[in-house]
């Protein structure tokens, strides 16, 4: 593989901060997982949720000073991941980790959780969405009419998680508002997400198998019924009833669906950064399993549930330890972060002479629902302009080996 072409600054995307996500929603797992019987009746210690708060903690300052700098170093970086109707909504991820860390505070820190931290968490939650909210509204390129993808159901995760601290500082009426936001903006975006059409799998030759980004990105359509179930439960006075059974099995049945179709495809094309899209859905699964798992008292689905759980563990720091390996053995190639087709297109572009920021951003290589082809052994992808007219640019521009167009085409998305 060639080595990259661009600094790694500018290889770093906003969807990255995921990674600190995954880590803090397993600090949550084993607070729950250590107060329910039997396990809470061993007072297990609690390093597992400090290991996890700290890792997240650190993982997100770590990220968020490379973003900064990205920023600082190129200004444009900023205005073209937000003008892009995908990854603008990930700009949301910092505001989930603070969530999550808050909610799995250890024993000697829950003074943290105050009603003043909720409050202000959760207004930086708010505002964010108004603005993501309102480009939705009004923006044609950012319309939910022209299709969305997983990516959007970041949107709808704050409000959920914030409404499970306001809850539990004593804002119940706020917390209650949030909810219904959440439920309502998960509702419109599951709905558009159904009816868009899926990109297209190779063609008859079956020369080249290309495995879309999409495909790891729909496991999070599991995360906002299982956050809601949680949610539920909390704001129900820690009750399991109908309304809790509805968002949990709603999650297993997406479980069910989505993970059987997208890990295999998801496995073919090798590993790369897009993986991290699995941990978070299927953590917050197991939690709102353990919930569960108090109400129905049985032994057999205990002890799955619970493995189920350790394996969503395993699965984190399996996915941690492939990533720090890889990206230190193949820095050279660029790591786990590879040229930014977005960038580079960017930088293609002509720019405002007094800002120094790209003109027109509201035509990007990844605002589409596109096609993705490899022709002359380079990666190609069909724009969907909105004047509804089509053009093929290159993505990155560089031969691709039989062996890394895999890797190479799953890039064409969204971390």
């Amino acid at each position: 593989m060639a080595p990259p072409r661009q600094p790694l600054l500018l290889r770093i995307r906003n969807g990255t901060v995921g990674i600190s996500v995954a880590l803090a929603a397993q600090a949550v797992l084993y607070k729950h997982m250590w107060k329910y019987p039997p396990i809470s009746t061993f007072h297990m210690p609690e390093w597992p949720v400090i290991f996890f708060e700290l890792s997240s903690s650190l993982t997100l300052l770590l990220i968020l000073a490379l973003l900064i700098a990205r920023v600082i170093f190129w200004p444009h970086s900023f205005t073209v991941e937000f003008d892009n109707p995908y990854r603008t909504n990930l700009f949301l991820i910092p505001t989930l980790v603070l969530c999550l860390l808050l909610l799995g505070l250890p024993t000697g820190a829950a003074h943290i959780l105050n009603k003043g931290t909720a409050l202000t968490v959760t207004t930086v939650v708010l505002l964010l969405e108004i603005i993501l909210y309102g480009r939705w509204l009004r923006l044609k390129s950012h319309s939910l009419r022209d299709g969305v993808n997983p990516a959007y159901l970041v949107t709808t995760l704050g409000n959920i998680l914030a409404a499970i601290i306001l809850k539990r500082t004593d804002c119940p009426e706020f917390a209650m508002l949030c909810f219904v936001v959440g439920v309502l903006f998960w509702v419109f975006v599951l709905l558009s997400a159904l009816q868009t059409p899926s990109v297209h799998e190779p063609d008859h030759t079956g020369s080249v198998r290309l495995v879309h980004a999409h495909q790891a990105m729909h496991v999070l359509f599991i995360a906002p019924p299982a956050v809601l179930a949680i949610a539920w439960f909390h704001l129900n006075d820690m009750q399991v009833d109908i309304g809790f059974r509805i968002f949990f099995f709603s999650a297993l049945a997406f479980l069910f669906l989505i993970v059987p179709n997208c890990l295999p495809s998801t496995i073919r094309a090798g590993f790369n950064i897009m993986w991290w899209a699995f941990t978070f859905p299927l953590t917050a699964f197991g939690t709102a399993a353990l919930i569960y798992l108090v109400e129905i008292r049985n032994t057999v689905l205990s002890t799955i549930t619970f493995i189920y759980c350790l394996s969503t563990t395993v699965l984190v720091v399996i996915i941690l330890l492939i990533s720090v390996w890889v990206q230190v053995t193949r820095w050279k190639e660029g790591g786990i972060f590879p040229d930014d087709p977005l960038q580079e297109w960017a930088m293609e572009q002509p720019t405002d002479p007094e800002s120094g920021t790209v003109e027109n951003t509201s035509l990007t290589p990844l605002n589409l629902m596109g096609h993705v082809s490899v022709e002359n052994g380079t990666a190609m992808v069909a724009l969907a302009s909105p004047a509804s007219t089509s053009d093929v640019v290159p993505l990155i521009g560089t031969a691709l080996s039989p062996c890394s167009r895999h890797s190479q085409s799953d890039e064409v998305g969204l971390l």
